[in-house]
């Protein structure tokens, strides 16, 4: 068991800092309808490897041990590898998250050798169409197919390889297919409930209500959840443990979660600029320098701050604060990783992707 592991098991047993979410850019080279995070690119000066290199000073010395990089898009970032080196040197366990579509085989190089450990790759379907609905510009789901290839013959078995893929009205019925695709590439899934703002504009999330479920999908719903729990105990590679999935239906049909979080505690999220908020949601709202947060979140402030914020699903925030507190969520990420301890990836073709996601014979 390596120093970092058991430093991010104490952290979630005495809820303190342990992950951290560094939306690196807000540049995005997709239009997503789920997603508002494009529409405020330029708003904000992204802060410089430099910085960065700062910020994961400050967070490992409060005991943070686990980062991913998003965006928007942080492939969209020429110095993007630099970054991942800022954490990974000051001992992170660093992720890079990608749509998908921008990602390049020399900035996965890159990052690899900087130290990435993990990269999230976004796939929502395996209709070209639907596909195209869901990134708001065509063409998505060919690139990815070649992404996929490339990194199949590109990142090494040490590194961790998911698959994200949101859970739509639109694509409720592609997903056994996706999971089914990333078990036959050796790689992880995770399912990511479609998160929707209630007015346009919002700070994060988009507003597009034809990913909403009507009322006459929830047996439907329902069904997939069942399914992605069995598929998750028969092979091993369903990243969501087992409370995170049977929260999702009472959030997609209800809007309602049980899950307690635990922002500001066990995990933040930073802007481009390397400004901490609690979480994303506040992003706009009270973001401090890393500096300032150990003098302005006080137990009082972030129990008032969290105290209104609405119910999310985020498998990012969820995800540990469920580790903190349920032991079937802790023994769900054991049998995760042994699972893909045993599983090898082999080199595929963009052919080969294709036969195994069904689109050609």
């Amino acid at each position: 068991m390596t120093p970092r592991v058991i430093r991010t098991a104490v952290n979630l047993l005495r809820r303190n800092l342990t992950y951290v979410h560094a939306g690196i850019t807000h540049r995005c080279n997709l239009r997503c309808g789920m997603c508002g995070v494009y529409k405020r690119a330029g708003e904000l000066e992204e802060a410089t490897p430099e910085r960065w290199r700062e910020i994961a000073r400050l967070l490992a010395e409060r005991g943070a041990t686990t980062i991913s990089l998003g965006g928007g898009e942080p492939f969209v970032r020429e110095d993007v590898a630099e970054v991942v080196a800022a954490f990974a040197d000051h001992g992170f366990r660093v992720r890079v998250l990608t749509n998908g579509v921008a990602v390049n085989e020399a900035k996965v190089r890159a990052c690899l050798a900087a130290g990435m450990a993990d990269l999230s790759f976004s796939l929502d379907s395996l209709d070209a169409a639907v596909q195209e609905e869901f990134d708001g510009l065509p063409g998505g789901l060919d690139k990815r197919l070649a992404n996929l290839a490339m990194l199949t013959q590109t990142l090494p078995h040490t590194a961790g390889w998911l698959i994200n893929t949101i859970v739509s009205a639109k694509n409720l019925a592609d997903l056994p297919r996706i999971s089914d695709l990333a078990y036959n590439l050796g790689a992880q899934v995770s399912f990511i409930p479609v998160h929707l703002a209630d007015v346009e504009g919002d700070a994060f999330f988009g507003s597009d209500a034809s990913h909403a479920f009507p009322p006459e999908q929830a047996d439907a719903l329902r069904a997939f959840v069942n399914e992605a729990v069995a598929d998750k105990k028969r092979r091993g590679h369903v990243a969501n443990s087992r409370a995170f999935l049977a929260e999702i239906p009472g959030y997609l049909l209800e809007g309602r979660t049980t899950w307690r979080c635990l922002a500001g505690r066990a995990y933040l999220s930073l802007r481009p600029d390397g400004k901490a908020s609690l979480c994303h949601h506040f992003e706009t709202i009270d973001a401090v320098e890393v500096e300032q947060i150990a003098a302005r979140w006080t137990e009082e402030f972030i129990r008032r701050e969290t105290a209104s914020c609405p119910d999310c699903l985020r498998p990012c925030w969820a995800e540990v604060a469920l580790l903190a507190v349920d032991p079937g969520a802790m023994w769900d990420q054991v049998r995760l990783q042994t699972a893909g301890m045993s599983r090898r990836r082999s080199p595929r073709s963009e052919a080969d992707i294709r036969r195994l996601a069904g689109l050609v014979s």
